[in-house]
């Protein structure tokens, strides 16, 4: 995707960042359009909807003291806590995924973190910053279960949007709406706002490109 389109809109001109609309493939046989555009396939069958929201200010509270950094010690329990975080969805993530994550261009170590109670991870976040358009993009937040609802995601996100904001010029997230839009409302009470819902169809074409 060209940089200035993808600048005019961030939002609404790729339901991903910069950095992964020009390094991600979509699977054959699905096809990620806007909704309300005049894309929508013909025949398709609506797999799942995504909010793509954008944080613009350079004013963010000061990081909560429970926030550390993740190190590659941590790896292996981070995966499992990603893991138990996301039982009920079907996500799982191993050690190789997370050193593939580590391993990216935009990958940045300091935007790793964690909190820690009674001894174990109990939630954590990673994001990104793509230096060339200026873009920070929160890829993973979670919350163990039993920990959830208590604030540990809010004090994960703030972390990180404090760290970004001396690397990134704006922040963007992207999430699988859901009934009670839990996570979407998480961003927006932190600042992030948009419109822009992204709709995945399941279509019979063989070539399938990002819109």
């Amino acid at each position: 995707m060209d940089k200035a389109c993808y600048l005019s809109d961030p939002c609404g001109s790729s339901s991903l960042s910069y950095w992964k609309t020009n390094h991600t493939l979509v699977p054959e046989g699905l096809r990620v359009v806007l909704e309300g555009s005049e894309l929508k396939p013909d025949g398709a069958i609506l797999l799942s909807s995504y909010f793509k929201l954008i944080f613009q200010s350079k004013r963010t509270p000061p990081e909560d003291p429970s926030v550390k950094t993740v190190s590659a010690s941590d790896f292996p329990e981070l995966a499992k806590q990603i893991n138990a975080s996301y039982k009920d969805q079907d996500i799982v993530i191993d050690m190789a995924q997370l050193l593939a994550l580590r391993g990216r261009p935009i990958s940045d170590p300091a935007l790793w973190v964690m909190i820690r109670q009674e001894g174990k991870i109990v939630a954590s976040g990673i994001a990104e910053c793509d230096l060339e358009v200026g873009e920070g993009s929160i890829e993973w937040l979670q919350v163990l279960p039993e920990y959830q609802k208590k604030g540990y995601g809010r004090k994960i996100l703030q972390a990180l949007l404090h760290r970004l904001a001396a690397k990134a010029d704006f922040v963007t997230v992207s999430g699988r709406m859901d009934e009670n839009r839990t996570a979407e409302r998480l961003y927006r009470s932190c600042g992030f706002e948009g419109n822009k819902i992204w709709d995945v169809y399941k279509v019979k074409s063989l070539q399938i490109e990002w819109e």
